[in-house]
């Protein structure tokens, strides 16, 4: 009921501002210049951020260098002196018409420069699959925890009662707020920001959240918290009510911060980031390694290259299929193409695998991986049509339990949205068009890897299914050549 009255009341307050305010263009007054400065620098980050969003790591270093340029070219220009707190910044500036004429002015013309510059954004987004969440893949089970989460609510096109929950998860339940899009604009701060704290308190098992920098419902180490389920592991997840949330997260509008960068809000006594990269990472840290479970590769989606693993794996006779390989010899056997697969196996057997990978070559992981196939002829006869109206495929990727990775000792365990599976019965077929299997579905857990840095590599991969017995856990010695 709490929830209701308080959703309501976000309704009822956004309705009354928009209302209250009409457009301000008399540049005479003081709060018409406050307004236009707010909104102009909203855009200037809102097309800064879809920039950035569309570059590889080298040309972003471009891009940040070049806005670190204009900015000291503007504040030198305007002659902004040493203003560095944003309230100060923004108050001398709508108070002073010859200081808000120039910024006004460098702004608007930074803004046609960026606007310019090509971004190749539409046909980066056709290369992603539209999805309406996402959650972070990395998972505590105690401790205290502090995230971020940053919408960046001006320059954002959604529809004013679109709606985005920001919670943790423990794969059956959330735990966290859920708020209009129309609300994030009005409290977005001078940035054109609206910011969501978590602070994740595992001992105690329960959750505080907060928005630009206030808490809401209580103080973290309050008894006003949301109650977690005792005995789980949580993560970080953020869901989208209408629209595809791969948009925003690949142009910049929403970014899930979890210690990467500098906290914007002071993180509570006694928290520490949710999770931090290895200081050892080279090019890029593990957590990077990992293909968006939206992102194509190579111009095909993570199920198709599911089902690819299982041509990859019927093409080799009986005797020498690679999930009964201990030592890694059959790990070259029969790759080619872009990804280069590799073999689950029994948990039982305590599989350690040696492999070397051509440098440049995704690499597939099946964390957990099953097939059935229809059996007409089998002692208790099986169809599709009871795969089917039983929704097998679905019910066994959501028993899956403990699924996880390990990339050089880091690990993610947060894997749910990397489960696809074949809702009807399917022909695999091979690259000739051969049937490989027929009447068949499949489900699993699995995860692409980026091509990884030249080198050695130690990677493990596993998951639980319970309700059959079945368990998996491989690990591998990569050598990347």
């Amino acid at each position: 009921m709490h929830k209701v009255a308080r959703f309501c009341a976000l309704l009822l307050v956004s309705h009354l501002s928009s209302a209250a305010n009409a457009a301000c263009t008399d540049f005479s007054r003081p709060v018409c210049r406050l307004e236009a400065l707010l909104e102009t620098d909203g855009d200037l980050n809102a097309v800064y951020s879809k920039v950035l969003g569309t570059r590889s790591e080298s040309e972003r270093g471009e891009v940040r260098a070049g806005q670190r340029k204009w900015l000291r070219s503007r504040d030198q220009t305007c002659e902004l002196g040493n203003l560095s707190q944003r309230g100060d910044w923004m108050k001398v500036l709508s108070s002073d018409p010859d200081k808000f004429n120039c910024v006004y002015a460098t702004t608007r013309a930074r803004l046609d420069e960026l606007r310019k510059l090509p971004t190749g954004t539409l046909d980066d987004l056709a290369e992603l699959t539209d999805r309406r969440e996402t959650t972070f893949p990395v998972s505590h089970s105690s401790g205290k925890w502090y995230a971020e989460i940053s919408f960046l609510a001006k320059g954002n096109d959604q529809a004013d009662k679109e709606y985005v929950q920001v919670a943790v998860t423990d794969g059956e339940s959330l735990a966290g707020t859920q708020v209009m899009q129309a609300e994030m604009r009005r409290l977005a701060d001078a940035n054109g920001e609206y910011v969501v704290s978590l602070a994740i308190d595992l001992d105690n098992r329960v959750v505080y959240w907060g928005e630009n920098g206030q808490w809401r419902g209580g103080e973290p180490g309050s008894v006003n918290g949301i109650k977690l389920n005792p005995g789980k592991r949580y993560s970080i997840r953020v869901i989208s009510g209408r629209r595809s949330i791969t948009r925003d997260l690949h142009l910049g509008f929403l970014r899930i911060n979890t210690g990467r960068d500098a906290f914007r809000y002071q993180t509570p006594a006694a928290y520490q980031a949710f999770y931090v990269p290895p200081s050892n990472a080279e090019e890029k840290p593990p957590v990077e390694w990992i293909v968006p479970y939206y992102q194509r590769t190579a111009g095909e989606t993570l199920p198709i290259w599911a089902e690819r693993y299982w041509v990859w794996l019927m093409s080799h006779s009986r005797e020498r299929n690679p999930t009964q390989d201990i030592t890694g010899d059959l790990c070259g056997a029969n790759q080619n193409g872009p990804v280069w697969f590799l073999a689950g196996g029994d948990a039982k057997a305590r599989i350690n695998r040696r492999c070397t990978v051509p440098q440049g070559k995704y690499i597939l992981l099946p964390a957990f991986a099953q097939l059935m196939t229809s059996r007409l002829d089998a002692p208790v006869p099986i169809s599709c049509t009871q795969f089917e109206s039983q929704a097998l495929a679905a019910n066994g990727s959501g028993a899956i339990q403990a699924d996880f990775i390990v990339l050089d000792g880091q690990r993610f365990d947060a894997l749910y949205d990397y489960r696809p599976y074949t809702p009807q019965c399917v022909t695999i077929r091979g690259g000739r068009g051969e049937t490989v299997v027929k009447d068949a579905i499949f489900y699993g857990t699995w995860v692409m890897l980026q091509p990884l840095p030249p080198g050695d590599h130690t990677i493990s991969f596993g998951g639980e299914l319970p309700a059959l017995n079945t368990y998996r856990n491989v690990t591998y010695k990569i050598h990347i050549e």
